[in-house]
């Protein structure tokens, strides 16, 4: 069941980031969040480049959801990550054939930072919740002693 829901999750959130990449910004929109200001201040030195924060997190959740949905390709987890990077490229170059929009390279930089810095938080949170219910399913179900009759 909760696989079920972190599939449907990560459907919305590829569709919202999707949706959110290709429509035009509205002339009278913030530029972003005051949380996204202040971050892009803090880290990139300019509160307007806020969007870059929005874009990393945007990727940060897509590709950590993916593995909370376990969606993997060739049995693994990073081939979908190394997607929602390129799919992340090709949106940014839809955005600059569009003409609403212009591409930029800051903004697939910041696509593919988020991407993959979820990806070993991601795999670390799969780790620690695969223990912690192992251990609460070998405590809850007593194992059969092989000496017993």
């Amino acid at each position: 069941m909760l696989l079920l829901l972190a599939r449907i999750v990560f459907v919305v959130l590829l569709v919202s980031v999707t949706f959110l990449t290709v429509t035009p910004n509205s002339q009278n929109a913030d530029p972003g969040f005051n949380l996204t200001r202040w971050l892009a201040e803090f880290f990139l030195g300019d509160p307007l480049s806020s969007d870059k924060i929005g874009h990393f997190f945007a990727y940060c959740a897509l590709s950590g959801m993916a593995i909370l949905a376990h969606l993997k390709l060739f049995g693994r987890f990073f081939p979908v990550t190394i997607l929602l990077i390129i799919y992340g490229m090709i949106l940014e170059i839809v955005q600059g054939i569009g003409g609403a929009r212009s591409a930029e390279g800051a903004d697939a930089l910041a696509n593919a930072l988020g991407a993959l810095s979820a990806y070993p938080v991601g795999l670390a949170f799969l780790f620690i919740v695969g223990r912690l219910l192992g251990a609460r399913a070998d405590t809850e179900k007593p194992k059969a002693d092989p000496a017993l009759p």
